[in-house]
């Protein structure tokens, strides 16, 4: 039971001694939560003040966001990452030292390679990048996978569809940005779920070297899988005597986390992927985390602590 955060402790005792008291908890947390959907009306002023400082492709993933409740919340939940409005507003940073957010186990993790390092290997990366993709795709489809080779382009051409993303860009059109200071990740595809006959695009960050010029100063404490059985636990201390009431258990997968956390420069989520239709290399820039970053994990986990946080405390 120790091993819970004090605000979930909480939470439990509220919630057991309303379903004492009342037994309306469903109802009552309903009520909470309209009472929460409300103040966020009355800051869509503020949300939409913060929305207009947000650059064209932070808007394309972020817009939905309501910035201003969330700097209230942190603001009223004395919340310990104080930055994360900010970071929202005008993107994440990619590569290099990912900045503290005060909420995860501090743990230095120094990138292996100089920001100046990095960026000088981009003089000649989209041509590698091109080689590389061209390689492997050609070599999986004499393998048979050209089904793993088609769903790495067509989630591509589904990000675009859902504004994640701009593309499929032909080498031409990429030309025309700062050539040198662009570091394409190569993608590909992952089997998803157990059949095999889903997939889930995967970029190689450690190819294109953004895994080893991110630097972290926290690490992830993941939770155990004993989680359930010490929040039933919790629950039945406040029923020494029986008729503890049933419970159940419920997954908390949000559909492309990484993607809906906006960049803070597209250049470096730039991927390059086989397009089967021009049987060429095209690229895509993804305005949103990319799912192989080093620093994906911690931006979208941070992210995510916050709303969460407020729920404990308010629902």
């Amino acid at each position: 039971v120790g091993g819970l955060p004090a605000d979930l402790r909480e939470a439990v005792s509220i919630l057991i001694e309303r379903h004492r008291t009342h037994g309306d908890v469903p109802e009552w947390r309903a009520g909470r939560w309209t009472e929460f959907c409300k103040i966020t009306q009355e800051l869509e002023p503020l949300n939409e003040r913060l929305r207009s400082l947000m650059p064209q492709s932070v808007a394309t993933v972020a817009s939905p966001l309501a910035v201003g409740l969330v700097a209230c919340l942190i603001d009223a939940l004395e919340w310990p990452d104080v930055e994360l409005p900010h970071r929202i507003v005008f993107g994440f940073p990619v590569v290099r030292l990912i900045p503290l957010s005060n909420l995860f186990r501090p743990c230095e993790q120094p990138a292996t390679i100089s920001l100046a390092d990095f960026e000088a290997g981009g003089k000649g990366a989209v041509e590698r990048a091109v080689a590389h993709v061209a390689r492997n795709a050609k070599a999986a489809i004499a393998r048979g996978e050209r089904a793993r080779v088609a769903a790495a382009y067509n989630q591509s051409v589904a990000e675009v569809s859902q504004g994640q993303a701009r593309g499929p860009l032909p080498c031409s059109e990429v030309e025309r940005h700062n050539f040198e200071r662009l570091h394409p990740i190569p993608r590909g595809a992952i089997p998803k779920g157990e059949t095999g006959d889903d997939w889930r695009a995967i970029d190689d960050a450690g190819w294109s070297k953004h895994n080893e010029a991110t630097g972290l100063h926290e690490t992830l404490t993941c939770v155990c899988a004993d989680f359930p059985g010490l929040v039933c636990e919790e629950v039945a201390s406040h029923f020494p005597g029986g008729g503890m009431p049933a419970m159940f258990t419920v997954g908390d997968d949000i559909s492309q986390a990484y993607k809906r956390i906006p960049v803070k420069d597209p250049r470096c989520t730039l991927v390059a992927v086989w397009s089967p239709e021009a049987s060429a290399v095209v690229f895509f820039e993804s305005f949103g985390h990319n799912f192989g970053l080093r620093s994906s994990v911690m931006v979208a986990e941070a992210s995510r602590t916050c709303p969460a946080g407020a729920v404990r405390h308010h629902c």
